[in-house]
């Protein structure tokens, strides 16, 4: 096994070669994200076997999108950028990390890798810090964050996507959230400080259609896979941002938006 494991490892070694080398840093501001540290692997299966690595197997993400991948045959230097699950290396070929709420979890020709974070006082090895906080109330999740107050309209109010209901609130510095139903989608919102980003929303996905809609002067930005179906929108008022996340259920999940007149009434609600 501990033969396999090497031969494997080594052959990754060359493919994160690949992958990273050429690619230089992004300009996206990562500094607040919980993946920024060293990863080490710490385990790896394959086919169903499992063992510990004792070769160094690691990699370093940088608040400015530089990536350090290092191995017991050198470094070498690239960039990652957050993904919907957890992050990816981008190159010749492209690496991407899950998030299984501890550690993140690497695949690669049939293999999982385990990776934990690096302490940087003690070296030693730690899971995933979680940044965020339970609440009771929106209000309780604006203080937290320090984002002065959130307010989100009650639960039963009537939109022609449904009946709107929040089910939890949480905050991380400098971000509220808001979690609940809109008839059967999933919705969040969030409220965010505008200097740390305008998109606050935490949601990487790429969407086929983008188009504006007008609130009395300020501008939403719109985001989904059909004209007029929102399943992302942005906006920003005075120093804050706001967003708003709408998630569809069975068939047409990957469809599923709100229609413009929700979305200029949530954003007219959400304060």
């Amino acid at each position: 096994m501990k033969k396999r494991l090497t031969a494997l490892l080594c052959m990754m070694a060359v493919i994160a070669t690949l992958v990273l080398t050429g690619c230089g840093g992004s300009s996206e501001d990562l500094a607040n994200s919980k993946y920024v540290g060293t990863w080490r692997a710490v385990s790896v299966e394959i086919a169903g076997e499992s063992g510990e690595l004792s070769e160094n197997y690691e990699i370093t993400l940088k608040p400015d999108g530089t990536a350090v991948y290092t191995t017991d045959e050198g470094t070498t230097t690239g960039k990652w950028k957050l993904t919907k699950d957890g992050f990816k290396t981008s190159g010749e070929t492209k690496l991407s990390f899950t998030d299984d709420g501890d550690d993140i979890l690497g695949k690669l020709l049939g293999t999982n890798l385990r990776f934990k974070r690096v302490d940087e006082e003690t070296g030693e090895l730690v899971g995933i810090p979680n940044p965020w906080s339970e609440d009771e109330t929106a209000e309780a999740a604006a203080e937290g964050a320090g984002v002065g107050y959130f307010e989100v309209p009650e639960n039963g109010t009537e939109y022609d996507g449904g009946r709107l209901d929040w089910s939890t609130f949480r905050h991380m510095e400098e971000l509220a959230e808001a979690e609940g139903c809109i008839g059967a989608a999933a919705i969040t919102a969030r409220k965010g400080l505008k200097q740390n980003s305008e998109d606050v929303s935490g949601d990487y996905n790429v969407y086929a259609k983008e188009w504006s809609l007008d609130l009395d002067g300020t501008t939403i930005k719109c985001y989904g896979q059909e004209d007029g179906k929102t399943m992302k929108a942005l906006w920003v008022t005075d120093n804050f941002s706001y967003s708003i996340v709408i998630s569809g259920q069975g068939d047409d999940a990957a469809t599923y938006g709100l229609g413009d007149n929700d979305i200029l009434s949530l954003a007219t609600d959400i304060q």
